[in-house]
Order: C-alpha cells, then sequence, then structure tokens
C-alpha cells in the first residue's frame, strides 16, 4: 500500500507510475517510474536504490520513494 506525504497532487497532470508484473515472473509486480524525473527508493535496511525514467523497481522491502513530486510511504 502507498501513503503519500505530503504529495504534490495539483502538480501531477501526468501518471507518476504504473504497477507492472515481471515479464518472465508474472506474479512479481514492479512499479515503472513514469515520471521525467529519477527517483530514489528507500529499502527497510536503509539501501538506497536509484530509479531512472522508464525503469521499473521491486517495492518488496521498500518503505520510501522520494519521487520529484514528494515522498511516498510504502507498508506492506
Amino acid at each position: 500500500m502507498l501513503f503519500r506525504s505530503p504529495l504534490a497532487a495539483e502538480e501531477l497532470r501526468q501518471p507518476l507510475a504504473r504497477v507492472e508484473s515481471h515479464p518472465q515472473r508474472p506474479s512479481l509486480l514492479g512499479l515503472r517510474n513514469l515520471s521525467p524525473d529519477g527517483w530514489l527508493l528507500q529499502r527497510l535496511g536503509g539501501e538506497v536504490v536509484p530509479v531512472a525514467p522508464g525503469e521499473t523497481v521491486s517495492l518488496a522491502g521498500a518503505e520510501r520513494l522520494h519521487t520529484g513530486a514528494g515522498v511516498l510511504t510504502i507498508e506492506p
């Protein structure tokens, strides 16, 4: 589940992301970055993963997603 904290909703004219299944393993889901900006995904252990525009990242073990529109808190 994603929660915004505080996301600039009035600035979002296009989708920020899309949930997609893995091409070879459809039961695995990821979040594709549809924005023109890079993101930073913060995992529970503190690891930070950069996510370039167009890339997809797994949300497993994720805590926060830092986007150009704000920070999203991720809860299981």
